[in-house]
């Protein structure tokens, strides 16, 4: 599938029942094919992913990545806000 929710669901599937080898293609997948605030959600798991897994500069990486293609909202309690705080995390 083309839709990078198809991928996303998975990943964060496989993440909650500890499946990293199986969630980080997965996720990897979803960023690739996501944009806007969508990349954001896509990165976020991705991110926890591979922190999960200790790779941790992988995971500031990606989070770098996201960041520097989104613009930060006006309301900073908004849902997009939150994960753009915590990809600032990494």
């Amino acid at each position: 599938p083309q839709e990078h929710t198809y991928y996303l669901k998975r990943a964060a599937l496989f993440f909650d029942q500890k499946q990293l080898d199986k969630a980080e293609p997965l996720a990897r997948k979803a960023v690739e094919r996501a944009y806007g605030e969508n990349l954001v959600d896509s990165t976020v798991t991705l991110a926890r992913v591979l922190k999960a897994q200790g790779k941790d500069e992988d995971a500031k990486a990606a989070a770098r990545a996201a960041l520097d293609k989104v613009t930060e909202p006006a309301d900073p309690n908004s849902h997009l806000a939150k994960q753009i705080q915590e990809l600032k995390g990494y």
